[in-house]
């Protein structure tokens, strides 16, 4: 058995061959209730299987979770290398050119330059990605460390959130962490949206 496996829904993109099929009846739309039983089906088999399912669409034997992706879902920095690399340090989020010939030239060329874009991230959207990678995973945010961290106070900030999305059953408050509810897990964008700076009044 692997020790980790990733399951992620099929995601449609215009203009591809299967989207195109689709859309010519040749093959059939996608059901999203079909889509939400099998993703809990492979909860069931996994969980019987000795799977920890540790992230939304993430489930690993003890001690096999990804430390790669980790380090994003934490919403800890990391730096790229290579041709179209992305890096996330010191407040930015930046990606060298995805082209290996001016990526190389760079190095010898004075003045060269691999950075292709640079985005800072201000604290206010830092701390809504880390809300939403932190629900992510299977322990949520931690509402101690999440306010150390950002120097905030998340349920004042996103009290109105969370009051509405417990409602719905989609989040739980046991006072330590916040944390999406299996239901949660299935709605997950109807979520995440939320804690979006611009969601907040």
């Amino acid at each position: 058995e692997p020790e980790h496996l990733s399951l992620y829904g099929l995601s449609l993109e215009s203009g591809t061959e299967m989207m195109n099929l689709i859309e010519c009846g040749a093959l059939p739309q996608i059901n999203p209730d079909d889509s939400a039983d099998q993703y809990e089906f492979a909860e069931e088999i996994l969980a019987g299987k000795g799977y920890h399912h540790y992230e939304i669409s993430n489930w690993a034997k003890a001690g096999y979770e990804c430390i790669h992706n980790l380090v994003y879902w934490k919403h800890e920095e990391y730096i790229g290398v290579g041709a179209g690399a992305c890096s996330y340090l010191g407040g930015h989020r930046f990606s060298n050119t995805p082209s290996l010939d001016k990526y190389l030239t760079s190095f010898t060329e004075e003045g060269g330059e691999v950075t292709e874009s640079d985005e800072p991230i201000n604290p206010e959207l830092a701390a809504a990605e880390a809300a939403i990678l932190s629900l992510r995973l299977d322990e949520g945010i931690n509402i101690e460390k999440y306010n150390q961290d950002y120097n905030t106070n998340l349920i004042s900030v996103y009290n109105k959130q969370i009051d509405e999305l417990e409602s719905y059953g989609l989040l739980e408050n046991d006072g330590v962490n916040i944390k999406l509810t299996p239901k949660g897990r299935l709605l997950g964008n109807e979520v995440f949206w939320r804690f979006l700076p611009e969601a907040i009044e």
